[in-house]
């Protein structure tokens, strides 16, 4: 998860192995990076979903991968990010 606007640093990141895809997986502060920058702290944050052979902490040509813009961060329903690009 990224916020919407400033930084492109990530508030919050969850690992997984392709074999463990599809995941339905649950973001909250206990996976901020920094205790003063959570996910509760955003109205809304920016969802990336990235599958990379290097795994790379920054995208490289070839990583596929997925975005959904603008999600509200007080809803707890299932959002649906398809991973269906790729990073040129």
């Amino acid at each position: 998860a990224q916020a919407v606007a400033g930084s492109l640093m990530p508030l919050a990141i969850l690992r997984k192995k392709v074999s463990d895809l599809p995941a339905q997986v649950t973001l909250d502060d206990s996976m901020a990076l920094i205790s003063s920058n959570k996910l509760s702290d955003h109205k809304q944050v920016q969802l990336i979903a990235r599958i990379s052979k290097n795994a790379g902490t920054k995208s490289a040509p070839g990583d596929l991968i997925g975005t959904l813009d603008s999600v509200p961060t007080n809803i707890y329903l299932p959002v649906k990010l398809v991973i269906n690009d790729i990073v040129q």
